[in-house]
C-alpha cells in the first residue's frame, strides 16, 4: 500500500492495516510518498520487492 505522507496518509495506512491484518492479511509494504512528487520508481519498487 503505497499512501501520502502527510497526517491523513499515515491515518488511513495504520487503520486499513488493523482492519486488513485482523481479517486475515498481511502487510508487506507500506512506502509513503511526498505531495508534489513526480516519481514514484522507489516506492512501487519496494511495494513489488515484497
Amino acid at each position: 500500500m503505497i499512501v501520502l505522507n502527510d497526517s491523513y496518509g499515515t491515518t488511513l495506512r495504520d487503520e486499513a492495516t488493523k482492519a486488513f491484518e485482523a481479517a486475515g492479511g498481511e502487510i508487506l509494504a507500506t512506502p509513503s510518498v511526498n505531495q508534489g512528487d513526480t516519481n514514484l520508481t522507489s516506492q512501487i519498487g519496494e511495494a513489488l520487492a515484497r
